[in-house]
């Protein structure tokens, strides 16, 4: 039972640690926000010498850019199928 009462005290002297913890972590992944020369700086540097931040950085603009691609692909394919339209005797 003392060992018990040992942990819990352990574990509560340890609870403002970790929330200022997750407070710098929140505020390190805040802003996803990077530009192309960025990302190749970032994609310069060796995977086992990122950060988690640099890492997620990487992971978002590859996914944003995968998705840019795609939303000009609908708009080209868009844009075709309005002036094919059009060219039908309209």
């Amino acid at each position: 039972m003392c060992n018990l009462s040992r942990r819990q005290s352990q574990v509560e002297q340890d609870v403002p640690s970790l929330e200022d913890q997750l407070i710098a972590l929140k505020d390190a992944l805040h802003n996803f926000d990077i530009c192309e020369p960025m990302y190749m700086e970032l994609k310069s540097i060796p995977e086992q010498r990122r950060t988690a931040r640099e890492h997620i950085l990487i992971m978002a603009y590859e996914k944003y850019q995968y998705c840019r691609e795609e939303i000009q692909e609908l708009r080209m394919s868009r844009d075709t199928s309005r002036s094919d339209s059009c060219g039908d005797g309209h």
